[in-house]
């Protein structure tokens, strides 16, 4: 066999390992997760905004998560006392950054980031997807690191889970290829559409990090809605199947394994208790679960907030590349914190877009496929692990 036919067919291997990396297994990992962040673009100066960041405790990774955006990256329009949005959370982040240059961090989404309200033949309407471009746009310019993908949220993104479009997609939006769910996969085969990555794996660094670095498999997991399959073509698998399908694979491309969770408090524990010595922490999001305390142990449950009116933040501790300890927090984003000006800029024009496309939407001159507009149900039941 001739030297090029060899290299032609090894090609073609490799190609085909990466396209089903990226449909179905891990999303490809690239190096130090922020190695091309630039210096902070926000101090906490003022003497309200340093108090937030807390006693420097000996961290030495920290993982900052929230939860239930929306489909909206600026705050929550509270017209007393306005909380949450990208650009507080980012204001916060980078004077954490600034005060703690040496801290490893990384920045993740629990679930329901998108806008998911859809007309009676279950398609997002035009003014939502408008809502979810801008919501990925931010994600991406911020580098997040793992995003979870809920039942909600497939409603936007089932669009780019084709073959061909979803390498276009993630070449123009690299954070899309961040974007993580074990248990949503194409109800049938023939359907044309493929999986998410059910996980990917990020490199965080920092001087105060054992060796520099440990790697972070983020796998994501979602609770069932039963519309799917008719609305998007996607199904749900249960949860403790999928973790048990992806969660070798996932471990032995990390030091560490932790799962976001789009589900209610009990199937968090639930999974937890067979998880024991795999997983090392949850980060939960749910309307069920937003005021639940912190559960650290063995297995670490923490919740995160409506919103992300409050940021958490997971200060790590180490021992060689094995967690050693937590500290569970939450930062208000609010006034009295600077905001960052890159993202409140991206903020007023996603408000611009967001009105001009609701302006067209509701002036008919961009109309929904369907006529009566609604919030894409709940589902009928929250599956248990073992359930179907």
């Amino acid at each position: 066999m001739s030297r090029r036919i060899l290299a032609a067919i090894a090609v073609f291997v490799l190609s085909a390992a990466a396209a089903s990396c990226k449909a179905t297994g891990g999303a490809v990992g690239d190096g130090d997760a922020h190695a091309n962040d630039g210096p902070p673009r926000v101090t906490l100066d003022d003497a309200g905004a340093k108090q937030l960041l807390g006693e420097d405790d000996g961290m030495q990774g920290v993982i900052f998560y929230g939860a239930e955006l929306q489909g909206s990256i600026k705050d929550c329009g509270c017209p007393s006392d306005p909380q949450g949005g990208l650009p507080w959370r980012l204001g916060y982040t980078e004077g954490f950054r600034s005060a703690y240059p040496d801290v490893a961090y990384l920045q993740v989404d629990a679930g329901n980031s998108m806008a998911d309200q859809i007309d009676n033949t279950g398609k997002l309407m035009s003014d939502q997807a408008v809502k979810c471009d801008w919501v990925v746009k931010a994600l991406d310019r911020f580098g997040f690191d793992a995003v979870n993908i809920s039942h909600k949220d497939i409603y936007y993104l089932a669009r780019f889970l084709k073959p061909g479009e979803w390498e276009k997609a993630v070449a123009e939006r690299p954070v899309l290829g961040r974007f993580v769910s074990a248990n949503l996969e194409p109800e049938k085969p023939d359907s044309g559409l493929i999986a998410p990555p059910a996980y990917v794996v990020r490199t965080m660094t920092g001087k105060r990090l054992p060796g520099g670095s440990v790697r972070v498999a983020f796998i994501g997991l979602t609770e069932n809605n039963p519309n799917l399959p008719q609305h998007t073509g996607f199904k749900v698998v249960s949860p403790d199947v999928a973790l048990d399908r992806v969660l070798p694979k996932a471990k032995a491309e990390a030091d560490i394994v932790v799962v976001l969770l789009y589900g209610g408090p009990e199937v968090a524990q639930s999974l937890s208790r067979r998880a024991v010595g795999q997983v090392s922490t949850f980060i939960v999001s749910h309307p069920t679960s937003r005021d639940k305390e912190a559960q650290l142990g063995p297995v670490n449950l923490v919740y995160a907030k409506f919103q992300t009116k409050q940021l958490g933040e997971l200060r790590m501790m180490f021992e060689g590349k094995n967690l050693a300890t937590v500290t569970n927090r939450y930062v208000l984003l609010n006034k009295v914190l600077p905001k960052d000006p890159v993202a409140e800029e991206m903020a007023g024009e996603a408000d611009k877009a967001i009105k001009q496309a609701q302006l067209e939407r509701f002036n008919n001159m961009n109309p929904p496929a369907g006529e009566l507009p609604v919030t894409a149900p709940p589902p009928a039941d929250v599956p248990t692990p073992g359930g179907k």
